[in-house]
């Protein structure tokens, strides 16, 4: 049995070895993102990261040698708000174009924004959470609608 001081010892030391920082974001679920080449509008999808105490790297992967843009904004609503669409081209709006295995970094409460590239036929994206021994953060369709 643990004296007082030894109890408060205890509770000291447990609290001393704690880890460096939660790097497992809140559950993220990004809708599908395409480019529709007849109307020249971009269908966007923005989602907050939410649950970290520290900056994370993310990783996207494509089941084609396809990409995505992506953009990270520490305010909601700077392309788009939640799933909707923009007749603005991506690279206007500050977006970055992403090849497969590319990476970038997010903050907690960041905005993270994904479209189409353009050339998309039809691609699975992936993001993996780098900083997580590349845990799946979620999966989406890109795809070029009439391109």
């Amino acid at each position: 049995m643990l004296s007082a001081s030894g109890w408060m010892h205890s509770l000291r030391s447990k609290k001393a070895t704690g880890g460096g920082g939660d790097v497992t974001p809140n559950a993220v679920n990004w809708g599908d993102v395409f480019y529709n080449g007849l109307s020249g509008s971009w269908l966007c999808s923005e989602r907050q990261v939410t649950g970290i105490n520290t900056t994370i790297t993310l990783k996207i992967t494509s089941d084609t040698s396809d990409g995505c843009y992506v953009f990270v904004s520490s305010t909601a609503g700077v392309i788009v708000s939640g799933d909707d669409s923009t007749s603005s081209d991506p690279s206007f709006l500050g977006m970055t174009l992403l090849a497969p295995n590319d990476t970038f970094t997010v903050s907690n409460n960041q905005y993270v924004t994904f479209t189409a590239s353009g050339s998309n036929f039809n691609s699975i994206i992936t993001v993996a959470n780098q900083s997580d021994g590349g845990a799946t953060l979620d999966t989406f369709h890109s795809d070029c609608i009439d391109c």
